[in-house]
């Protein structure tokens, strides 16, 4: 499940989370113009992750992930149908890349009792062909501002490092020997 469904329920999409962490971030820390102008070139690039980073070469981690969860928070949000459609499948577990807890809350109005684990190595252990009612944030969320993927340097974290070889070697595994629906993301991804 990708960003689509929460940008349908009135979430930003990358390239509105991107702007509105550069405004936040704005407001609390000294940006120069120079760095300015390079996460709006960023952006305008569609290299949103790159834009975030050079946000946070000014903003610490833990404010960053604090501004973005804020960010989340207060969007205004409206009803969405593809989270309804998904949530009454016959899914036993969700991967999500999404930070917000929409999948959550649809799943659990319709009827489901799912529990929420993160891209952690003990959480991801638990990914197997036969969890059931489990939802794997695999990009994390602002609950473990250490082990979210947001910034261009995490994604090549998670993509690279020899301490997150778990996480590969279990995203791996799982696409090659469970059937999956993939929602929410673009071409490009």
């Amino acid at each position: 499940v990708g960003s689509g469904l929460s940008c349908q329920a009135g979430l930003p999409t990358w390239k509105g989370l991107a702007e509105q962490l550069l405004t936040a971030a704005s407001i609390k820390y000294t940006f120069q113009q120079s760095q300015i102008d390079k996460i709006q070139q960023a952006i305008n690039k569609g290299d949103y992750a790159r834009a975030i980073d050079q946000v946070a070469s000014v903003v610490e981690n833990n404010d960053l992930v604090s501004l973005m969860s804020n960010i989340l928070s207060a969007a205004p949000l409206r009803h969405s149908e593809g989270y309804e459609i998904i949530s009454n499948w016959p899914i036993p577990t969700y991967l999500t890349t999404n930070f917000d807890d929409l999948l959550l809350v649809y799943l659990s109005q319709a009827g489901g009792s799912y529990i929420v684990k993160r891209n952690t190595r003990q959480d991801m252990a638990l990914l197997r062909a036969d969890s059931k009612n489990l939802i794997f944030k695999i990009h994390g969320d602002a609950t473990v501002p250490n082990d979210i993927v947001l910034t261009s340097a995490q994604y090549d974290d998670f993509q690279k490092s020899t301490t997150r070889e778990y996480w590969r070697d279990k995203i791996y595994s799982v696409l090659n020997t469970i059937n999956l629906v993939l929602v929410g993301y673009s071409a490009k991804d």
